[in-house]
């Protein structure tokens, strides 16, 4: 049986799904470039302080390429919006921003999104 995408579950809405075969259960695993999936699982599960300490291990791995880091920031600064925790996600906004010169489109897109998200819930548009 093939395994499911964890990216296909992520964008379906199945974030229990997600954290369920790469987090909680028995044989969890993830790719690197699934791992922003299971940092936004986590996060938008209210989960927020596993989501955090997931980034900041995948940020320590020097195999991380800047496009996983950039959208691994951002899925966990969407939950940490969603939560209130303003000072956390624009923090890793910022963070984010050392990549803006990144010729990586998919960074840039995470990256600004990031910014425009944090700017919309804390109600500067």
């Amino acid at each position: 049986m093939a395994r499911v995408s964890l990216e296909e579950a992520f964008f379906a809405g199945r974030h229990r799904e997600v954290v369920a075969l790469a987090w909680d259960g028995p044989g969890a695993s993830w790719s690197l470039a699934e791992a922003p999936y299971v940092a936004g699982a986590l996060s938008l599960l209210g989960r927020l302080d596993e989501s955090a300490a997931f980034v900041k291990e995948l940020l320590r791995d020097p195999r991380t390429p800047a496009s996983v880091a950039v959208e691994a920031r951002f899925f966990a600064l969407v939950g940490l919006c969603h939560a209130g925790r303003y000072a956390e996600a624009t923090s890793l906004a910022v963070e984010n921003l050392r990549h803006r010169a990144s010729s990586d489109a998919r960074a840039r897109f995470f990256l600004m999104q990031g910014l425009a998200l944090v700017r919309c819930f804390t109600g500067r548009v």
